[in-house]
């Protein structure tokens, strides 16, 4: 019974992940994490950084905030050259995986930095570290995306996938 109920939430779930809906959101955060990174390598990065990842890790950190989502950026211009094009389906597939790499490094670095504030800021006041961890989990959902796109690309690419119904085209 509870398959039953959940079934249609979860189809419209997977159809929104998929969906180029996302994009948006996607844009927004990973300019304002960009930026950031241009900022705290101009100036300082967050204290919390400094005495959770020392003087060698903090910079990693900051050199991932412009890394990672311009490496989105770059697999999302790459697959959709591929799609337009219809040059090579490996432009498509390379694309998708430079697009899950950005994303799970942007999760990665967002959980991170929730790491780091909640190490030091223990009781208190977490709210920013609670916020921060939300869209560390959106970052991992558009992940998900991503790996689906690829799986689907890869079928494309070797002739098993229906690439007129095909989702990752959506």
């Amino acid at each position: 019974m509870l398959r039953q109920l959940l079934l249609p939430i979860s189809g419209r779930f997977w159809t929104l992940l998929d969906s180029e809906s996302m994009r948006l959101y996607q844009a927004l955060k990973y300019t304002a994490i960009f930026v950031m990174g241009l900022y705290m390598s101009a100036y300082t990065a967050p204290t919390s950084t400094h005495s959770a990842f020392g003087d060698i890790g903090t910079p990693i950190w900051v050199s991932m905030t412009m890394i990672c989502p311009a490496l989105t950026l770059l697999g999302v211009h790459w697959s959709r050259l591929g799609r337009v094009i219809k040059i090579d389906a490996a432009n498509t597939y390379t694309g998708y995986w430079m697009q899950f790499a950005g994303d799970i490094g942007v999760a990665g670095l967002l959980l991170a930095y929730v790491v780091a504030v909640v190490q030091e800021s223990w009781s208190k006041g977490l709210f920013a570290a609670g916020v921060v961890f939300a869209v560390a989990i959106g970052c991992s959902l558009l992940a998900v995306r991503d790996i689906r796109k690829v799986i689907q690309a890869e079928k494309e690419k070797d002739g098993d996938g229906d690439e007129e119904n095909s989702w990752a085209q959506r």
